[in-house]
């Protein structure tokens, strides 16, 4: 029995996940930092956040950018430009 495999744009779709998945764990484990009382007035936490919305917005980004884009045309093997510094 085989496995159904991803197409390229489903796996792009897919791919927005990981670095989702990943700034949701970065910023939960940021509100594990214990704030102190003495210090800076933004707290230790203020740039893992700014870390984290990045993350997040970078995600976000490859969603629309996935979405907005078409699919490359198909190209012929005979119509494929090839490398120019190799002799025909």
């Amino acid at each position: 029995m085989t496995r159904p495999r991803l197409d390229g744009a489903m796996a792009a779709r897919l791919g927005f996940l990981l670095p989702l998945l990943i700034a949701g764990v970065y910023l939960w484990l940021n509100e594990q930092i214990p704030e102190l009382m003495f210090g800076d007035p933004l707290g230790p936490r203020a740039f893992p956040r700014l870390i984290g919305a990045i993350l997040v917005l970078s995600a976000v980004l490859w969603v629309a950018e996935t979405l907005v884009a078409k699919p490359p045309a198909e190209v012929a093997d005979e119509d494929a430009p090839g490398p120019a510094w190799l002799p025909a």
